[in-house]
Protein backbone atom coordinates (compact mmCIF):
# COMPACT_ATOMS: atom_id res chain seq x y z
CA UNK A 1 0.00 0.00 0.00
CA UNK A 2 1.62 3.36 -1.04
CA UNK A 3 -0.59 5.98 0.92
CA UNK A 4 -0.57 10.00 0.71
CA UNK A 5 -3.50 9.84 3.25
CA UNK A 6 -2.86 10.68 6.63
CA UNK A 7 -3.97 9.08 9.91
CA UNK A 8 -4.95 5.29 8.62
CA UNK A 9 -4.90 2.75 10.84
CA UNK A 10 -4.36 -1.30 8.92
CA UNK A 11 -4.27 -4.34 10.68
CA UNK A 12 -4.81 -7.26 9.33
CA UNK A 13 -3.89 -8.83 5.59
CA UNK A 14 -4.52 -6.55 2.62
CA UNK A 15 -6.42 -4.32 5.10
CA UNK A 16 -6.10 -1.03 2.92
CA UNK A 17 -4.82 -2.69 0.34
CA UNK A 18 -5.31 -0.55 -2.72
CA UNK A 19 -2.10 0.85 -4.60
CA UNK A 20 -2.77 3.99 -3.81
CA UNK A 21 -4.72 5.29 -0.72
CA UNK A 22 -5.32 9.21 -0.86
CA UNK A 23 -7.98 9.05 1.69
CA UNK A 24 -7.82 10.10 5.41
CA UNK A 25 -9.03 8.80 8.92
CA UNK A 26 -9.83 5.59 8.33
CA UNK A 27 -9.40 1.92 9.86
CA UNK A 28 -9.21 -0.99 8.82
CA UNK A 29 -9.09 -3.77 11.41
CA UNK A 30 -9.17 -7.55 9.55
CA UNK A 31 -8.04 -9.33 6.41
CA UNK A 32 -9.44 -7.57 3.48
CA UNK A 33 -11.10 -4.67 4.97
CA UNK A 34 -11.08 -1.31 2.76
CA UNK A 35 -9.24 -2.99 0.55
CA UNK A 36 -10.20 -1.22 -3.07
CA UNK A 37 -10.40 2.97 -1.12
CA UNK A 38 -8.93 5.25 -2.26
CA UNK A 39 -10.21 8.51 -1.86
CA UNK A 40 -12.80 7.80 0.84
CA UNK A 41 -12.16 8.66 4.61
CA UNK A 42 -13.46 8.42 7.98
CA UNK A 43 -14.45 5.11 7.56
CA UNK A 44 -14.00 2.67 10.18
CA UNK A 45 -13.99 -1.27 9.07
CA UNK A 46 -13.84 -4.11 11.12
CA UNK A 47 -13.51 -7.94 10.91
CA UNK A 48 -12.94 -9.73 7.73
CA UNK A 49 -13.90 -8.23 3.67
CA UNK A 50 -15.95 -5.25 5.80
CA UNK A 51 -15.85 -2.95 3.06
CA UNK A 52 -14.01 -4.90 0.77
CA UNK A 53 -14.87 -2.88 -2.33
CA UNK A 54 -15.39 0.79 -1.09
CA UNK A 55 -13.96 3.05 -2.70
CA UNK A 56 -14.68 6.66 -2.40
CA UNK A 57 -17.40 6.43 0.27
CA UNK A 58 -17.27 8.31 3.32
CA UNK A 59 -17.83 8.19 7.31
CA UNK A 60 -18.95 4.47 7.00
CA UNK A 61 -19.02 2.18 10.15
CA UNK A 62 -18.57 -1.49 8.98
CA UNK A 63 -19.01 -4.29 11.60
CA UNK A 64 -18.73 -7.57 10.91
CA UNK A 65 -17.61 -10.24 8.33
CA UNK A 66 -18.28 -8.40 4.89
CA UNK A 67 -20.93 -5.99 6.18
CA UNK A 68 -21.01 -3.01 3.79
CA UNK A 69 -19.01 -5.09 1.37
CA UNK A 70 -20.27 -3.73 -1.59
CA UNK A 71 -20.26 0.14 -0.37
CA UNK A 72 -18.40 1.60 -3.49
CA UNK A 73 -19.63 5.41 -3.09
CA UNK A 74 -21.82 4.73 0.32
CA UNK A 75 -21.97 7.47 2.46
CA UNK A 76 -22.97 7.86 6.66
CA UNK A 77 -24.19 3.91 6.90
CA UNK A 78 -23.86 1.94 9.67
CA UNK A 79 -24.14 -1.68 9.33
CA UNK A 80 -23.01 -3.70 12.45
CA UNK A 81 -23.50 -8.02 11.20
CA UNK A 82 -22.60 -10.70 9.71
CA UNK A 83 -22.83 -9.70 6.13
CA UNK A 84 -24.96 -6.59 7.38
CA UNK A 85 -25.90 -4.56 4.22
CA UNK A 86 -23.26 -6.54 2.05
CA UNK A 87 -24.03 -4.99 -0.80
CA UNK A 88 -26.37 -1.52 0.01
CA UNK A 89 -24.74 1.16 -1.81
CA UNK A 90 -26.15 4.01 -0.54
CA UNK A 91 -26.18 7.18 1.99
CA UNK A 92 -27.17 7.01 5.18
CA UNK A 93 -28.85 3.98 6.38
CA UNK A 94 -28.39 1.80 9.89
CA UNK A 95 -28.28 -1.68 9.53
CA UNK A 96 -28.20 -3.96 12.63
CA UNK A 97 -28.72 -7.84 12.22
CA UNK A 98 -26.92 -10.94 10.72
CA UNK A 99 -27.72 -11.10 7.29
CA UNK A 100 -29.69 -7.99 7.60
CA UNK A 101 -30.18 -5.67 4.55
CA UNK A 102 -28.33 -8.25 2.53
CA UNK A 103 -29.40 -8.81 -0.80
CA UNK A 104 -27.93 -10.66 -3.77
CA UNK A 105 -27.41 -7.93 -5.93
CA UNK A 106 -26.19 -4.16 -5.61
CA UNK A 107 -28.99 -2.21 -3.83
CA UNK A 108 -28.95 1.61 -4.13
CA UNK A 109 -31.50 2.78 -1.25
CA UNK A 110 -30.60 5.54 1.31
CA UNK A 111 -31.86 6.52 4.65
CA UNK A 112 -33.42 2.92 5.89
CA UNK A 113 -33.39 1.98 9.44
CA UNK A 114 -33.49 -2.27 9.13
CA UNK A 115 -32.91 -3.84 13.09
CA UNK A 116 -32.72 -7.51 13.13
CA UNK A 117 -31.69 -10.75 11.63
CA UNK A 118 -33.17 -11.37 7.88
CA UNK A 119 -34.46 -8.30 7.93
CA UNK A 120 -34.65 -6.20 5.00
CA UNK A 121 -32.73 -8.89 3.14
CA UNK A 122 -34.47 -8.55 -0.38
CA UNK A 123 -34.40 -5.10 -0.28
CA UNK A 124 -33.54 -3.70 -4.05
CA UNK A 125 -33.00 -0.33 -5.62
CA UNK A 126 -35.03 2.10 -5.12
CA UNK A 127 -36.61 0.74 -1.33
CA UNK A 128 -35.91 4.03 0.23
CA UNK A 129 -37.29 5.73 3.72
CA UNK A 130 -38.45 2.13 5.20
CA UNK A 131 -38.30 1.12 8.92
CA UNK A 132 -38.08 -2.24 9.43
CA UNK A 133 -37.48 -4.29 12.83
CA UNK A 134 -37.41 -7.37 14.24
CA UNK A 135 -37.01 -11.05 13.01
CA UNK A 136 -37.20 -11.08 9.11
CA UNK A 137 -39.01 -7.94 9.10
CA UNK A 138 -39.64 -6.29 5.76
CA UNK A 139 -37.74 -9.54 4.35
CA UNK A 140 -39.82 -9.94 1.58
CA UNK A 141 -39.88 -5.70 -0.03
CA UNK A 142 -37.98 -4.88 -2.63
CA UNK A 143 -38.03 -1.59 -4.07
CA UNK A 144 -41.35 -0.26 -1.40
CA UNK A 145 -40.35 2.57 0.40
CA UNK A 146 -41.47 4.56 2.98
CA UNK A 147 -42.94 2.17 5.01
CA UNK A 148 -43.12 1.20 8.80
CA UNK A 149 -42.87 -2.72 9.40
CA UNK A 150 -42.25 -3.79 13.06
CA UNK A 151 -42.84 -7.14 14.81
CA UNK A 152 -41.26 -10.76 14.39
CA UNK A 153 -41.18 -11.53 10.34
CA UNK A 154 -43.61 -8.75 10.03
CA UNK A 155 -44.20 -8.10 5.93
CA UNK A 156 -45.67 -5.04 3.67
CA UNK A 157 -48.86 -6.51 1.24
CA UNK A 158 -46.58 -6.92 -1.21
CA UNK A 159 -42.63 -6.82 -2.53
CA UNK A 160 -43.31 -3.34 -4.14
CA UNK A 161 -45.95 -2.30 -1.55
CA UNK A 162 -44.87 1.58 0.06
CA UNK A 163 -46.38 3.97 2.38
CA UNK A 164 -47.96 0.17 4.43
CA UNK A 165 -47.92 0.86 8.35
CA UNK A 166 -47.76 -2.55 9.82
CA UNK A 167 -47.40 -3.69 13.53
CA UNK A 168 -47.60 -7.05 15.05
CA UNK A 169 -50.40 -7.89 12.26
CA UNK A 170 -52.43 -6.16 14.80
CA UNK A 171 -51.87 -1.77 14.02
CA UNK A 172 -52.24 -1.38 10.04
CA UNK A 173 -52.39 0.96 7.59
CA UNK A 174 -51.61 3.57 4.32
CA UNK A 175 -49.64 6.30 5.47
CA UNK A 176 -50.11 8.10 1.92
CA UNK A 177 -53.36 9.24 3.31
CA UNK A 178 -52.86 8.90 6.79
CA UNK A 179 -54.90 5.83 7.55
CA UNK A 180 -54.54 3.16 10.44
CA UNK A 181 -56.83 0.43 11.47
CA UNK A 182 -56.68 -1.67 14.38
CA UNK A 183 -57.62 -5.51 14.07
CA UNK A 184 -60.80 -5.65 16.45
CA UNK A 185 -62.60 -2.47 15.35
CA UNK A 186 -60.53 0.64 16.04
CA UNK A 187 -60.23 2.76 12.56
CA UNK A 188 -58.80 6.09 12.40
CA UNK A 189 -58.38 8.49 9.94
CA UNK A 190 -57.69 12.43 9.43
CA UNK A 191 -58.14 15.35 7.05
CA UNK A 192 -62.23 14.32 6.46
CA UNK A 193 -63.91 16.80 5.17
CA UNK A 194 -67.25 17.64 5.83
CA UNK A 195 -68.65 15.66 3.58
CA UNK A 196 -66.97 12.30 4.62
CA UNK A 197 -68.34 12.48 8.14
CA UNK A 198 -70.56 9.70 9.41
CA UNK A 199 -71.69 7.36 11.66
CA UNK A 200 -68.86 4.76 10.71
CA UNK A 201 -66.39 7.31 10.66
CA UNK A 202 -67.31 9.64 13.55
CA UNK A 203 -67.30 6.27 16.11
CA UNK A 204 -65.22 5.04 18.08
CA UNK A 205 -66.23 1.22 18.87
CA UNK A 206 -66.06 -2.53 20.14
CA UNK A 207 -67.86 -5.25 18.74
CA UNK A 208 -71.15 -5.39 20.32
CA UNK A 209 -74.82 -4.62 20.10
CA UNK A 210 -75.12 -1.52 22.17
CA UNK A 211 -73.27 1.01 20.44
CA UNK A 212 -74.45 0.20 16.37
CA UNK A 213 -77.19 2.89 15.40
CA UNK A 214 -78.13 4.05 12.90
CA UNK A 215 -77.36 6.89 10.71
CA UNK A 216 -80.13 9.40 12.52
CA UNK A 217 -78.90 12.41 14.60
CA UNK A 218 -76.45 12.38 17.55
CA UNK A 219 -79.22 13.01 19.93
CA UNK A 220 -81.66 10.37 18.38
CA UNK A 221 -78.41 8.04 19.09
CA UNK A 222 -78.55 8.41 22.51
CA UNK A 223 -82.21 8.37 23.08
CA UNK A 224 -81.19 4.78 21.00
CA UNK A 225 -78.80 3.53 23.71
CA UNK A 226 -81.00 4.53 26.52
CA UNK A 227 -84.12 2.61 24.95
CA UNK A 228 -81.37 -0.86 24.04
CA UNK A 229 -80.41 -0.66 27.60
CA UNK A 230 -83.78 -1.17 29.10
CA UNK A 231 -83.71 2.87 30.05
CA UNK A 232 -86.59 5.94 29.38
CA UNK A 233 -85.13 9.02 28.43
CA UNK A 234 -84.75 11.56 25.92
CA UNK A 235 -80.95 13.35 25.01
CA UNK A 236 -80.78 16.55 26.24
CA UNK A 237 -78.19 19.36 25.67
CA UNK A 238 -76.85 18.98 29.33
CA UNK A 239 -75.71 16.65 31.74
CA UNK A 240 -78.59 14.32 32.37
CA UNK A 241 -78.42 12.11 35.75
CA UNK A 242 -80.41 8.47 35.93
CA UNK A 243 -81.49 7.06 39.23
CA UNK A 244 -78.88 5.16 38.73
CA UNK A 245 -75.34 6.23 39.48
CA UNK A 246 -74.10 6.24 35.56
CA UNK A 247 -74.23 9.47 34.27
CA UNK A 248 -73.69 10.86 30.64
CA UNK A 249 -73.08 14.59 29.32
CA UNK A 250 -74.45 15.15 25.46
CA UNK A 251 -72.64 18.45 24.97
CA UNK A 252 -72.40 20.86 21.92
CA UNK A 253 -69.16 20.01 20.12
CA UNK A 254 -67.87 22.09 16.70
CA UNK A 255 -66.30 19.84 14.37
CA UNK A 256 -64.93 20.84 10.75
CA UNK A 257 -66.98 24.26 10.86
CA UNK A 258 -70.72 22.30 11.45
CA UNK A 259 -72.05 21.75 14.70
CA UNK A 260 -72.26 18.08 15.97
CA UNK A 261 -72.50 16.78 19.85
CA UNK A 262 -70.38 15.20 21.79
CA UNK A 263 -71.66 12.14 23.98
CA UNK A 264 -69.17 10.46 26.29
CA UNK A 265 -70.64 7.21 27.94
CA UNK A 266 -68.80 7.37 31.40
CA UNK A 267 -69.29 4.54 33.27
CA UNK A 268 -70.65 1.43 32.20
CA UNK A 269 -74.44 0.18 32.09
CA UNK A 270 -76.24 -2.91 32.69
CA UNK A 271 -76.22 -4.25 29.11
CA UNK A 272 -72.97 -2.66 28.18
CA UNK A 273 -71.00 -3.79 31.38
CA UNK A 274 -68.03 -4.53 28.76
CA UNK A 275 -68.34 -1.43 26.42
CA UNK A 276 -66.91 1.54 26.39
CA UNK A 277 -67.88 4.13 23.85
CA UNK A 278 -67.76 7.53 22.58
CA UNK A 279 -68.37 10.14 19.38
CA UNK A 280 -65.24 12.10 18.46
Amino acid sequence: MATSGSYNVALGMNALGAATVTGSSNTALGAGTLYYTTYGGFNVAIGQDAMLYNDTGNANIAVGFESLWGAHTSANNVAIGWKAARQIVGNDNVVIGNDAGHNNTDATVGKNVIIGALAGNSIATGGDNNIMVGWGAGGTTTTGANNILIGYDIQAATATTSNYLNIGNAITGDLSISYVNMNGGLALKTDISPAQITTNQKRLQSNGTCNRFSSAPDREHLGQHHRACGRRGRARAHPVKHRTRYNYSFEPERVLGRRKSLCVQQKHIPCCRSEHWHYL
